[in-house]
């Protein structure tokens, strides 16, 4: 396995809300990142200070004696990694994969992806009044987050799972914070181009393009070292089991891909499967927009597979100055997602209507509540309303760009 950033700049390997980062914004932070141990005790504790001052943000790391510093500048979308003690620094997207490893903010957004978002209501964290969220993919909780509504960024994250772990932003003080602090120093040299001389990918994602692509619906038995793809198509999900066939333990990832990398770090998608017989089941609800296959690989064992399509439920592009209008079943609750399909930003706002009357803002919130904004090509959100209004319409109009909007009602 290769290392991601230079030095061996350590990754967050973090899942995160969908959320920016305010403008008109300075403060300074601890961040404290515990993991954990098999047994659910805290393995070892990880240290770093942040510093925030409208849409950038920088992040120093201390790792035994070496220390690593990294500036992100959200409306450039630059990263850029500097390493002190060699007087070296390297720049990255700050939406590629690699920067979506190892920066919790920035992967904020790509759990949009795959994540359905649960709001379970409010607490105070630091002084600081938070909405308290819980992130699921099918059944499975990936995450929780307290986010600041005065910031819109998390304080406290927890993450389940034998090896989960959680990290929260301690002595956070609003006061200014120099521009200096984002500019890369004096001396510096630039190292690796626009990417890390080194990755943190494990060996096999750079062997992609050789992966048989297969059609669903299909079943077959993969070993250790075989991988394959299943493109992404438009207006279907892909839903994958797995199967362990041995008495020992198999391991596998089967993990998003666009434009030949992983839409996220592969260890989140990873997976164990540890007795025979034991069986693992997930289920993407991707576009063209936003990964072109997802990809299996098996590194370890012997797992038999079975791969089947199935309809998302209504699909439909909504250009600017156009709406859609959905009839929704009233006792059931409301699955949807945006995709941004225009080049820049998009922005749509999202209502509901009972016999023909738009229901009102006292029960479904104001127009700012329910505005969303995509700000590039591929962005997508995900959510659940309940529909407690017994509305019989969903209703999508889009004020900028150009929105793939799906609804669906399990």
């Amino acid at each position: 396995m290769s290392r991601v950033f230079y030095s061996g700049w350590i990754a967050f390997f973090f899942l995160s809300a969908p959320i920016d980062l305010c403008f008109a914004v300075q403060f300074t932070a601890d961040m404290v990142e515990n993991i954990w141990s098999l047994d659910h005790t805290i393995d070892h504790t990880r240290l770093s200070k942040l510093y925030v001052k409208d849409a950038k943000y920088r992040m120093e790391q201390k790792i035994g004696e070496d220390e690593y510093i990294v500036l992100v500048d959200q409306e450039a979308n630059l990263t850029h990694v500097l390493t002190p003690s060699a007087n070296t620094y390297f720049v990255i997207a700050s939406d590629a994969g690699l920067s979506l490893m190892n920066d919790p903010f920035q992967a904020a957004r790509s759990t949009r992806l795959y994540t359905e978002k649960i709001g379970m209501g409010k607490a105070k964290i630091a002084g600081y009044e938070c909405g308290i969220y819980t992130f699921k993919y099918g059944e499975e909780e990936v995450m929780k987050l307290w986010v600041a509504e005065k910031f819109d960024l998390p304080l406290k994250m927890e993450f389940p799972g034998k090896n989960g772990r959680n990290m929260e932003l301690l002595n956070i003080k609003e006061e200014p914070v120099k521009d200096d602090f984002f500019a890369i120093p004096a001396g510096y040299t630039e190292t690796g181009g626009s990417r890390a001389p080194e990755t943190l990918l494990p060996d096999w994602v750079a062997q992609i393009s050789t992966a048989k692509i297969m059609s669903p619906p299909f079943a077959g038995v993969m070993s250790d070292g075989e991988m394959l793809r299943i493109r992404v198509e438009l207006g279907k999900g892909i839903k994958v089991t797995a199967t362990n066939n041995i008495a020992s333990r198999s391991a596998f990832t089967t993990v998003p891909f666009k434009n030949g990398e992983p839409i996220n770090d592969p260890s989140m998608y990873a997976q164990t499967l540890d007795n025979e017989g034991q069986s693992w089941g997930r289920a993407f609800k991707l576009t063209p927009y936003e990964a072109d296959d997802i990809v299996i690989h098996v590194g370890g064992g012997n797992v038999m597979f079975n791969v089947e399509l199935f309809d998302v439920g209504l699909i439909e592009n909504v250009a600017c100055g156009k709406e859609q209008r959905v009839t929704i079943d009233t006792k059931k609750d409301i699955n949807f997602r945006l995709v941004n399909v225009a080049d820049g930003e998009s922005v749509c706002e999202i209502t509901l209507a009972q016999y023909g009357e738009e229901v009102s803002d006292s029960i479904i919130g104001p127009k700012d509540y329910r505005t969303y904004t995509l700000k590039k090509n591929g962005e997508s959100i995900e959510s659940t309303w309940n529909n407690s209004a017994q509305a019989d319409e969903f209703i999508v109009r889009v004020g900028k760009g150009e929105i793939l909007v799906n609804v669906y009602q399990p």
